[in-house]
């Protein structure tokens, strides 16, 4: 099997790479006695989730058991994670395809209703407590709510009469496509989530799409200006009055939508070569 010309092979307990630079992506899984016994020059682990922390300080015991004495170098989704883990390490935002994640029609002129909404996996913790509510307020506004990965809060728009959000399952609509149906991108999480990157905002912004966060515990909300490249709001209150300025103004969600892209093309060009330099060693 390969990848863009690269050959990826599964590793078995008798096929093991071994030595040069091992990069684990997360510390989700065991992996044996191969991280006591390569000979590996370098271990680079890509931390990103507050759970796997147990996981992590794991991986790095057995790391410190094997005789080669490989060097071990952290990376973070994000500024915000990395200092709430309070180790060191290279913040590592998510790589966005902005070939692939490109605008190729304009944006909409009208200042009628909107389509608001995001992508994400279909779980629970993604979502407010709140949402629900909230997207009814935009429906009442005469906005349109478009939900990829939304059919996990399905069953509380049950009893709902007349106008619901659309929520798509996963798998039907590819991430590029959805973007392209938007008009403006809203994220906020579940209280008790902790999104220390968020890749689906960052491909929000290589599609040229106006961003509004609940920043609140979200990585990649670091690196929204407000009123600038996004908006940053704190309440309902204010993302209403956010989108109800976004749609009375057309020539503002192009401003802000291109800013944002332009934030990602900038960052991605000036961590390119620290990351392979990191890495690489």
């Amino acid at each position: 099997m390969y990848l863009h010309g690269c050959e990826i092979r599964l590793i078995t307990a008798d096929a093991a790479p071994s030595g040069g630079t091992l990069v684990l992506v997360g510390t989700y899984f065991p992996c044996g006695d191969w991280l006591v016994d390569g000979r590996f020059d370098r271990v680079v682990i890509c931390h990103n989730l507050v759970d796997n922390a147990k996981d992590l300080l794991a991986r790095m015991g057995q790391i410190e058991k094997n005789p080669a004495r490989p060097r071990v170098r952290l990376t973070f989704p994000s500024q915000m994670f990395r200092d709430m883990c309070d180790l060191p390490g290279l913040v590592e935002y998510s790589p966005v395809d902005l070939a692939h994640f490109r605008r190729i029609s304009p944006a909409t002129d009208s200042a009628a209703g909107l389509a608001i909404g995001r992508h994400g996996r279909a779980f629970s913790l993604k979502f407010h407590p709140n949402d629900p509510a909230f997207f009814r307020g935009l429906l009442a506004r005469g906005h349109r709510v478009r939900l990829l990965g939304g059919t996990v809060i399905e069953r509380t728009f049950a009893h709902d009469k007349g106008v619901k959000p659309e929520l798509i399952e996963v798998g039907t609509l590819g991430a590029k496509d959805f973007l392209a149906g938007l008009d403006v991108f809203i994220y906020r999480k579940h209280p008790q989530w902790v999104e220390t990157g968020g890749a689906v905002i960052l491909e929000a912004m290589a599609m040229e799409l106006p961003i509004v966060i609940f920043p609140e515990h979200c990585g990649c909300a670091e690196l929204i200006v407000h009123a600038e490249n996004g908006f940053l709001v704190s309440s309902e209150a204010e993302a209403f009055e956010v989108i109800e300025c976004l749609r009375a103004d057309p020539g503002l969600r192009r401003r802000i939508g291109t800013a944002a892209r332009q934030t990602l093309v900038d960052l991605q060009r000036r961590q390119e070569s620290e990351i392979i330099d990191y890495y690489c060693g």
